[in-house]
């Protein structure tokens, strides 16, 4: 035990004390508290303006802060953004956190520090219900944070949507929506080859026309016509002529500040109409009221005018309630053609005939609205046959007394049929983050219905009459699953998570290095940091040229549309090692940590009968191999 403290201990220490900056934020290093040489080191590298060196303008600095919010910004542009400092607001409990965290991207990237200030945090009534990703599609708007990504692994836009799915892990809420139209750039391809613009791609070989530049494009403000800017537009103007783009389409950060003559407020919606200000706008922010749909209008037509003024929250404003509830699905028999409904109360209802000993349920129509249905009762959560108006079964099967459910497991089981006719349902629960999924006899019913899914070559999510998960567990553990102390069955983060992985100083010079395992611990680091308001530990054993691998298994972003579950397991050097069941709510399996040089086989299978819905990486049911570095397989769903 005393040798495993001081290993984590020798580690950390190495870690803080490199020249890595993301180690030097990662174990708390800040260079405020500096005095002295050393200080006035730090401050150089802040943004200091003493230095020289020509930039893509004339003589400037390079690598100064280029972020206008900041307190100490450069007089010169530069396409070597350096570190910047900022006051912020950093308390997550206010609306003001959503800027920081576009400061902390840029402070993640090019260096810095932000220094928390209380004066920032002026919204002393938050709303806990408003989304404050900057990249979520409902940024700032009411509710769970909304996110699309591309899901192919092979593009460079995947890592946003691993990234994506890390914050909706952390935040326990959120949606995330696979968008393979977003996927545009393969490694090495396509991309913006100018150096001089803020989007610069060392890596792409062919220029796309997705470069954006920091610019004023507004002749009323004093920055418009100052000599940088004229430099910069001189440069782009060529640019948008050959990608026939406009310059609102290349703006990539508005660089207009100081306004040549103020306004009136021209807007006749806005409370400050005709005044010499910005135009200001009170709505009320409640989608249950009607007032709402006001500030729907003037959010979008905010985005498109970001100059035209700002929103001010009113909740006075909300009087009249607005709630529209009935059923929805155009199948049903009590469906009415309302366009005031625009939310479903679960109060649909169909004509149907659930037994299939009788002859109307094989039809083709009625199987057809059985899917419908089906699902219709696990989004609503309710049972199957409270759903059915009047029944459409009239005439028996000739053979009703052989045919049926042969599965004891099923809740439609017949006892009476000595022939399976495929019409299996089962109850199941298949979240280990409630109660119910830990039983003997829950377990006993997903390794049945997995085996007769393969076996008639039904998928598994139609053979679901209704999830039986109601409680939902109160247990702490580790919830990554790449760390060596991963709690499956966790649903409260402990805060506790212990990882090996090689991220010390020149880390990528070893073949242990890993970039994911690096964003990984580092996402949990901020995580835990912005919890519990102060610097925590991590405990990383350290790798590097030690011969240590892990292998992950996920699901892709199919299986998440598709809400497939599916049984994978492993075997390294011929002993099982892993046993996982993978849905939509656990799309990654326990990271399996190896040696190189180890053997191991990752197989899909439902209780020893073999799937066709799934495939390894698209190459079939079964992958394996010798270890010689970190293996990620994704698992793709088809049907």
């Amino acid at each position: 035990m005393m040798k495993k403290f001081w290993l984590s201990f020798l580690c950390l220490v190495f870690l803080a004390n490199c020249g890595d900056p993301l180690n030097s934020r990662l174990f708390g290093d800040n260079p405020k508290t500096k005095t002295g040489a050393a200080g006035e080191e730090e401050k150089d590298k802040l943004g200091g303006l003493g230095g020289g060196g020509a930039g893509p303008y004339g003589n400037e600095p390079e690598n100064t802060c280029q972020h206008l919010d900041a307190i100490n910004p450069s007089k010169f542009l530069s396409s070597y953004p350096g570190p910047c400092i900022f006051y912020a607001c950093k308390d997550p409990m206010y609306a003001e956190y959503a800027q920081t965290m576009e400061y902390k991207d840029y402070v993640a990237k090019y260096g810095g520090e932000i220094i928390h200030d209380q004066d920032k945090c002026k919204d002393d009534n938050p709303k806990d219900d408003v989304c404050n990703h900057p990249d979520a599609l409902n940024y700032k708007k009411p509710g769970e944070c909304h996110f699309q990504a591309c899901a192919k692994p092979e593009y460079q836009e995947y890592l946003l949507y691993l990234e994506f799915q890390r914050y909706i892990q952390a935040a326990g809420s959120g949606k995330l929506t696979p968008q393979n139209s977003l996927c545009k750039n393969k490694p090495g391809t396509a991309g913006c080859t100018d150096s001089k613009a803020m989007n610069y791609d060392k890596e792409a070989t062919v220029e796309n026309g997705s470069c954006k530049y920091g610019f004023c494009d507004d002749p009323n403000y004093e920055e418009y016509t100052a000599s940088w800017n004229k430099e910069i537009l001189t440069h782009i103007n060529p640019y948008a002529e050959k990608w026939k783009k406009t310059l609102k389409q290349l703006l990539g950060y508005n660089r207009c500040r100081t306004p040549k003559d103020k306004e009136k407020c021209k807007d006749k919606r806005a409370v400050n109409y005709n005044k010499p200000e910005i135009c200001i706008f009170k709505v009320c922010t409640m989608k249950d009221y009607e007032e709402y749909d006001f500030y729907l209008e003037i959010y979008d037509y905010l985005l498109s005018h970001p100059e035209a003024g700002r929103i001010e929250e009113d909740i006075k404003l909300c009087k009249k309630k607005k709630i529209n509830r009935g059923c929805l699905q155009k199948s049903a028999q009590n469906y009415k053609n309302d366009p005031k409904i625009n939310k479903e109360d679960g109060s649909c209802l169909w004509d149907v005939c659930l037994n299939p000993k009788y002859k109307e349920y094989h039809q083709q129509d009625n199987l057809s609205l059985l899917e419908i249905i089906e699902q219709y009762s696990i989004d609503n959560s309710i049972d199957i046959y409270d759903l059915v108006r009047k029944s459409t079964c009239k005439k028996k099967n000739d053979d009703d007394k052989k045919r049926g459910c042969t599965d004891k497991e099923a809740e439609n089981y017949n006892p009476k049929a000595t022939e399976d006719d495929k019409s299996c349902k089962y109850a199941v629960c298949l979240d280990c983050h409630y109660l119910e999924y830990s039983k003997p006899e829950n377990k006993a019913v997903i390794k049945a219905m997995h085996k007769y899914s393969a076996k008639y070559k039904i998928p598994v999510k139609s053979l679901i009459i209704r999830s039986t998960c109601k409680t939902k567990k109160d247990h702490k553990g580790c919830m990554i699953p790449t760390a060596i102390n991963y709690d499956r069955e966790a649903t409260i983060e402990s805060g506790d998570c212990k990882f090996k992985a090689c991220i010390s100083c020149k880390a990528h010079e070893y073949p242990e290095w890993s970039q994911d395992l690096k964003d990984i611990i580092y996402d949990y680091y901020y995580y835990l940091k912005n919890k519990y308001k102060k610097y925590p530990h991590v405990t990383v054993y350290n790798t590097c040229k030690k011969g240590h691998f892990i292998i992950r298994t996920l699901l892709d972003g199919k299986c998440f549309q598709n809400q497939n579950s599916v049984n994978v397991k492993m075997k390294v050097n011929g002993k099982e090692v892993l046993d996982n069941i993978l849905t939509p709510s656990q799309f990654e399996a326990e990271g399996v940590h190896v040696k190189k040089g180890d053997k191991y086989e990752l197989e899909i299978d439902a209780d020893g009968e073999k799937t066709q819905f799934y495939s390894i990486d698209g190459q079939g049911l079964k992958v394996g191999g010798k270890v010689e570095g970190h293996i990620k397989h994704v698992i793709k769903c088809e049907e």
